[in-house]
């Protein structure tokens, strides 16, 4: 059942496990919850209908900007309406604690969530693929480490997994419904959560809570509950919202081959594709005390640097209907923009000497990177909405710089590259964007004064309430998040339905 919080005339819901979000941390966590026959209610800002929630949930940005026109989805499946479909594994190192990485290491190995990623990967439609399948040759591999990043040409999207799940009654959602407040009592145990749907709030009561509202909005949630409760929120309040971290993505510099290439570095593939990416090996990230990042080449059509703020219009295109006027002429027009739709959208794949260097930057996690609580702005409930302010320090540039230096030097190595284009180092931060990979505000950790959650994802301080999204994670390595929040997603799921092993089908109640 689809609950439309707008019409729905009670004021209280009953469930089992209310899970707020309905994204990749949502739905996955939900998977497990739904098939040990646990009752599940969504509470969903949006609706089915894109941006529908959008008056709703609003941040005001203090730092630097996103540089994006989207950094999220607000309606029924969240952020996956936008993915476009990419897995990857987190690599082993950035698990590790790493003593030239400021506050890095996680509470688990990456050998803790390896099952959960061959579930994920199956989850999200790549049963074909294993995680010995992601490493390859790369080229100057005494440098240089390669793995695929994979994605299905159609990538799955949560919302057909929400709507199957209430339409056949094994869950329900409640949708136009922004979180407001969670409330607990003095031992810990969180009792309800307020809701605003339309011009009233509703209370919604459970036996456990998942917050799966994303990095800007999980802080918020969290930092709201907080307030005037005596509660703080959770033992480790003081680390709520902060370590914002996400990857600068943008074009950077050109290689150029010997011959005409159609898939530099990687086999073109049909309905399951594949896009190699190149990364310093450990031992050197280590040896030159260097972050995690990755390149992917992508081809080029001429020896002009890529459109780096044209490119980013297009984020969150998803159908023609989706065009601007703005957007149409340069849809038309632009060599680089008809190609990438040819190859990404058609299939139709052309051959080319330029190679366009494409990086996904690690950021590393800086205290001071983070979201707050708006002294200014309140929504229509009268909370305060997210204040923004990401920050990338100075210190990040210098280290991008002797990266990208060593990088060059393993794609000179590869026999097929005849030059390269490096484009000059104080260019990174005018061409860089977030990939909207927000992550790190309620991080996973051993300990409350490290971080907001435990190992099990459970909030410190409170014994039935949960995070699952890209907030949880300690560091951002250099790899698409999608595949790690499902498969932390999954295992938090597997250990609540252990937990709570008696079936709760709770109806409903209204008052």
């Amino acid at each position: 059942m689809i609950i439309d919080g707008r019409r729905w005339p009670g004021r209280r819901l009953q469930t089992g496990i209310c899970i707020v979000g309905s994204g990749m941390g949502g739905a996955s966590a939900a998977k497990k919850l739904i098939e040990a026959g646990l009752d599940v209610l969504f509470i969903e800002a949006g609706g089915d209908r894109p941006s529908s929630g959008e008056a709703l949930i609003q941040h005001q940005t203090v730092g630097q900007s996103f540089g994006v026109p989207f950094t999220r989805a607000l309606e029924l499946g969240g952020s996956t309406n936008l993915w476009h479909g990419i897995c990857s594994p987190f690599d082993p190192i950035d698990f590790e604690s790493r003593d030239w990485i400021a506050e890095s290491g996680w509470p688990i190995s990456y050998r803790d969530l390896v099952p959960h990623y061959a579930q994920a990967l199956d989850w999200l439609g790549l049963a074909g693929v294993s995680l010995e399948e992601m490493t390859a040759v790369a080229p100057g591999e005494e440098i240089l480490a390669t793995k695929a990043f994979w994605s299905l040409r159609t990538p799955a999207r949560m919302k057909d997994m929400v709507r199957d799940w209430t339409r056949t009654g094994r869950a329900r959602c409640l949708t136009h419904a922004v979180a407001l407040q969670l409330q607990a009592d003095a031992h810990g145990a969180v009792r309800s959560l307020l809701v605003g749907c339309g011009d009233r709030t509703v209370e919604v009561r459970a036996d456990a809570f998942i917050i799966a509202a994303g990095a800007l909005e999980t802080p918020r949630l969290l930092l709201n509950s907080g307030r005037g409760s005596g509660h703080g929120f959770g033992a480790g309040a003081a680390q709520v919202g902060r370590y914002l971290m996400d990857h600068p993505v943008g074009y950077f510099s050109q290689v150029v081959f010997h011959k005409q290439q159609s898939a530099p570095f990687g086999p073109p593939v049909t309905d399951i594709r594949a896009h190699f990416g190149f990364a310093l090996r450990p031992e050197l990230q280590q040896r030159f005390r260097l972050p995690n990042h990755y390149v992917f080449i992508r081809p080029g059509t001429g020896s002009a640097k890529a459109p780096n703020a044209l490119l980013r219009s297009f984020l969150g295109v998803r159908k023609l209907t989706d065009l601007s006027l703005r957007q149409l002429m340069p849809l038309v027009t632009s060599p680089y923009i008809l190609q990438r739709v040819a190859r990404e959208r058609l299939g139709i794949g052309t051959a080319t000497r330029f190679g366009d260097i494409y990086v996904m930057a690690e950021q590393a996690p800086n205290p001071f990177s983070r979201v707050m609580l708006s002294d200014k702005l309140r929504d229509r409930f009268g909370y305060p909405i997210a204040q923004v302010d990401w920050r990338i320090p100075q210190n990040e540039w210098d280290h991008f710089d002797e990266y990208f230096g060593l990088v060059a030097e393993g794609l000179r190595a590869d026999e097929r590259v005849a030059s390269l284009r490096l484009d000059r180092a104080e260019e990174w931060p005018q061409v860089l964007s977030s990939a909207a990979h927000h992550l790190g505000t309620a991080r996973m950790a051993a300990t409350p004064r490290r971080g907001v959650v435990d190992a099990d994802l459970r909030v410190f301080g409170c014994n039935n309430l949960y995070v699952c999204d890209g907030s949880v994670f300690p560091t951002a390595g250099g790899t698409n998040p999608s595949l790690t929040i499902s498969a932390l997603a999954l295992r938090l799921g597997d250990h609540l339905a252990k937990r709570l092993s008696t079936p709760v089908m709770v109806q409903a109640a209204a008052s």
